[in-house]
């Protein structure tokens, strides 16, 4: 989510136990701060702020 708290990207992954990897381009994204939210049916809700510049 950009700082205005719009979506402006959504990766869905398919996990499996244990260490799962993926990278999110920010191509084509202005630079400035985001919202990085991972979440699953489970309840796992994560967040990180990144700064693109």
């Amino acid at each position: 989510m950009d700082a205005t708290g719009r979506v402006v990207r959504t990766v869905v992954m398919n996990l499996s136990e244990g260490l799962n990897e993926t990278e999110v381009s920010m191509e084509g994204l202005a630079d400035g701060v985001y919202l990085l939210r991972l979440s699953n049916d489970k309840g796992l809700n994560y967040s990180q702020m990144i700064r693109k510049n």
